[in-house]
């Protein structure tokens, strides 16, 4: 004979105590991390509860809420703490150290030509010119990406994020990326391998890598 089970689910949410309780950790977490006679990485791995707690990241695998300010932070800095989802998260870029290879970050506007009659094609290409003027009027690059763009990353407003320059993603446009002195928009359609390229450059090659120190503690 089957029975029907019923079940009841209760949220755990924590307490106002809880919370100061937590506050008050992550606060001494933050001044451990400050004190310059703190060994980060010990320190780091022995607090996290989950992760590593200390290794070395290329800018293009770094949390985004390190990689989003990365051209504004330096060694030292601290990021956090913050809290998400129940979950504090405090960053520390205890070392910037060189790389062999350069990373940047852009972001693109792709429109495809493959298996379009020259005629189509020919329309592709207007439009393209159409954006690209557009850009230049001042309107939004991401909006104008999300409407245009083809691929995975419109529904990103085009934001390819910091990418390395061996990146298979970018391999069309790794020369004006990677070859970029200024960040803004590129100001010309690049068009390789039957794709059209709007390309603006957020972030010009650098070579560095980041000793990060992570800890994570999850609210229970």
């Amino acid at each position: 004979e089957s029975k029907d089970v019923e079940y009841v689910s209760f949220p755990v949410v924590p307490s106002a105590t809880d919370s100061a309780s937590y506050q008050q950790q992550m606060a001494e977490i933050k001044a451990a991390l400050e004190d310059e006679t703190t060994n980060d990485s010990t320190y780091a791995i022995s607090m996290t509860e989950q992760g590593l707690g200390f290794t070395t990241y290329d800018p293009s695998a770094l949390p985004n809420s390190v990689a989003n300010n990365l051209t504004t932070l330096k060694k030292g800095d601290i990021i956090g703490p913050e809290l998400q989802n129940g979950i504090y998260t405090i960053h520390k870029i205890s070392d910037i150290i060189p790389s062999e290879n350069a990373f940047a970050r852009a972001s693109q506007i792709v429109f495809f030509l493959q298996g379009k009659t020259p005629s189509e094609q020919s329309n592709v290409r207007q439009t393209a010119r159409d954006v690209l003027r557009r850009i230049n009027n001042g309107e939004s690059f991401e909006t104008l990406a999300r409407e245009y763009s083809d691929g995975q990353f419109s529904t990103s407003g085009g934001d390819l994020g910091w990418i390395k320059d061996t990146d298979a993603k970018v391999a069309d446009i790794k020369d004006e990326v990677f070859g970029a002195r200024r960040t803004g928009l590129i100001n010309k359609l690049i068009e390789k391998n039957e794709k059209i390229y709007i390309v603006n450059i957020a972030q010009t090659p650098i070579k560095q890598r980041y000793k990060l120190a992570q800890v994570i503690v999850e609210m229970v």
